[in-house]
């Protein structure tokens, strides 16, 4: 009787993979055969589930963004206020080693977005992510009375996006010279700066 094969399972099992590679050697020792070895698959059968690296890389991300959408949504959006704020940021900020080393991986994308019309549209759907939840932030923040009259949520939405961004590099690029205590502190005055009239 053949083996009954099921294949999200299977197709799970090398995502897990490709993350315990990362985790354990990080982000340069990922390659298709790598990835074969660590879940003891040949080359061919990853090749069955996925087309490409850059498509194993892309559902591993999507699923990241799963996970920090679920952080996200356990936050207490209808009493926010800026402390919230805060912790609902820093869930899209790497600021531990075990983040620093899932985000290589965005590092990575980022390099073959150009090339790659999948790894593009992932990182479409990181960015759309991102500011949807700023936008459900902001708007929670103005109606419990902590964004001042005046204050574009759009425009905010897209700066608070660069600082995440950019705060996410500099983790990543220079952990020693960025510490979590001193980006949650960049995070906290950008939320508190909401609260005074726009210049």
């Amino acid at each position: 009787m053949p083996k009954i094969v099921d294949h999200e399972q299977r197709r799970q099992l090398i995502v897990d993979g490709m993350w315990k590679i990362v985790q354990r050697d990080g982000f340069k020792a990922v390659s298709v055969r790598s990835v074969a070895a660590e879940v003891g698959l040949s080359k061919s059968t990853i090749a069955h589930y996925f087309n490409s690296q850059d498509e194993i890389l892309a559902v591993a991300v999507q699923q990241q963004i799963e996970v920090n959408n679920r952080q996200f949504h356990a936050l207490d959006m209808r009493s926010c206020t800026p402390e919230i704020a805060v912790k609902a940021m820093l869930v899209a900020i790497p600021t531990t080693p075990k983040q620093r080393r899932q985000s290589q991986v965005w590092l990575a994308l980022l390099e073959h977005s150009g090339s790659s019309a999948q790894i593009a549209e992932t990182l479409g759907y990181l960015n759309s992510e991102i500011r949807a939840a700023l936008g459900v932030l902001l708007t929670a923040l103005a109606q419990n009375g902590y964004v001042a009259k005046g204050r574009d949520l759009d425009a905010e939405a897209v700066k608070l996006h660069g600082l995440i961004d950019g705060l996410s590099v500099q983790s990543l690029t220079d952990p020693k010279g960025t510490s979590p205590s001193a980006i949650e502190k960049a995070v906290a005055m950008a939320v508190a700066d909401l609260g005074s009239s726009p210049s």
